[in-house]
């Protein structure tokens, strides 16, 4: 059935977005103040709220992106870091044991 349903859809795309957007249109015109009209409002969302809200949800979800990788970037740091120091510790411990064997 789903399947049916999203046929329905793509051969009927063009209808589906014109009366959206003629939906659309009417509800966030502030000019349109007719009885139909109004009550057309009264049931439908409020669609600029609406995309305010999502506005807002996007920059939290591209900031907390942002900040996930800024860690993860972090990370990678002290990771790189702590690989470049355990390498300084055994030269300088090879180091150390060659110069031991050449003071015998």
């Amino acid at each position: 059935m789903l399947k049916k349903q999203f046929i329905w859809c793509n051969i009927n795309k063009d209808k589906i977005l014109s009366k959206a957007s003629k939906l659309y249109d009417c509800i966030t015109n502030p000019k349109n103040n007719n009885v139909r009209i109004t009550n057309l409002k009264n049931r439908c969302c409020d669609f600029k709220e609406l995309e305010e809200i999502s506005k807002l949800y996007n920059n939290i979800l591209h900031n907390e992106k942002i900040e996930n990788k800024k860690i993860s970037i972090k990370d990678k740091i002290k990771e790189k870091q702590t690989i470049i120091n355990q390498n300084k510790e055994n030269n300088n411990c090879q180091k150390i044991q060659t110069d031991k064997n050449i003071s015998r």
